[in-house]
């Protein structure tokens, strides 16, 4: 750790340190899901979140090492969130400012963020109001000057906007903006959000059924796709409206393509784009985008296309769909690193 008397670290210097520290928090709960999010989504939508955020700060003009920093911290309480509250009626429980409320969810080991959260007595609050004030204490200890640490807690405290009229303090410097865009655009837009979808869609169908089916999936998606439009007005930042409304249409096209698939189901589950959403589908108990990615990259494709080179490159169809699945793994990767 620094020693204040030093000099003031250099922002980027530190964001080793802060990744390790919060993906050892991510990992202090047991619980693999809790509502929409799982044990690996945490730390994979901080990293995704973070390259997006660099990418609009970039095109924003906004301070790049306040908002790698902020990026890295935003969520580092939202494991205390536990499952959503519902009242009598079965509905989501919101409290006077919109949010839904949460179980209390404690972590079943410590490290200096939980304590840091336990001394601040910081239990009930929404993650980005703790996790602003734990960011904040995080960063003074590191030696990060007392303004440095209060705009990086503005971003993050501004990162999550609610129905109502006392929202919290809503920052619209841009550092604040293009945090609240990347994380909104994760969750809901391009092919990033398709990949939570389906692991979220796929998992309940399955403790519901005790099955896995693709074309049951297939069957939704267009309802799911058709709901996110409205995701669009909410957008701040001119660069975040006009990457959302790419990613939206990039995962409309994706859906259509998914769904001219359908036509030859054998060949296109085999080595086309429904078998990567099927091998995606496998994985729904415990997704780990980060890792199911390079198994795409690594092993499905690399396979299929040894099947095809063995077989005289098969058939005009078959190389067609494969080709398609390539596609949709590097737009995938490319939206994971930020650069759409």
């Amino acid at each position: 750790m620094i020693d204040r008397q030093s000099s003031p670290p250099l922002i980027g210097d530190l964001l080793p340190e802060i990744e390790e520290l919060v993906r050892e928090t991510f990992l202090l709960w047991d619980q693999v899901r809790v509502g929409f999010s799982w044990r690996h989504y945490f730390l994979n939508h901080t990293i995704r979140v973070r390259n997006l955020a660099l990418t609009l700060a970039q095109r924003e003009g906004a301070d790049r090492d306040l908002v790698a920093l902020a990026a890295t911290l935003h969520d580092v309480t939202k494991r205390y969130d536990g499952e959503v509250i519902t009242g009598s009626d079965g509905k989501r429980t919101l409290d006077e400012n919109g949010f839904w409320k949460n179980e209390f969810l404690p972590p079943a080991r410590e490290n200096e963020v939980t304590r840091l959260y336990d001394r601040l007595g910081l239990a009930g609050q929404m993650h980005h109001l703790s996790g602003a004030v734990v960011a904040e204490e995080l960063l003074k200890h590191r030696g990060v000057t007392d303004e440095q640490a209060r705009s990086v807690g503005d971003i993050i405290r501004a990162h999550v906007r609610g129905n109502g009229s006392e929202s919290g303090p809503l920052c619209e410097r841009p550092e604040c903006c293009v945090l609240y865009d990347a994380d909104l655009m994760d969750a809901n837009l391009g092919l990033v959000a398709f990949f939570r979808n389906v692991g979220i869609h796929t998992h309940r169908h399955w403790e519901e059924s005790g099955e896995l089916s693709l074309e049951e999936y297939l069957n939704y998606m267009p309802a799911w796709i058709d709901m996110k439009w409205d995701v669009l007005g909410k957008l701040l930042t001119p660069s975040g409206q006009a990457v959302a409304k790419a990613r939206q249409e990039r995962k409309n096209q994706w859906a259509k393509h998914l769904a001219e698939e359908r036509d030859h189901w054998e060949c296109s589950r085999r080595c086309g784009l429904l078998g990567v959403i099927d091998y995606l589908m496998g994985f729904h108990g415990d997704p780990n985008m980060a890792a199911q990615l390079q198994g795409l990259q690594t092993e499905w494709l690399p396979e299929r296309e040894a099947d095809l080179a063995g077989r005289g490159d098969g058939t005009g169809l078959e190389r067609q769909r494969l080709q398609r699945a390539r596609e949709f793994v590097s737009l995938l990767a490319r939206e994971s690193a930020g650069e759409l």
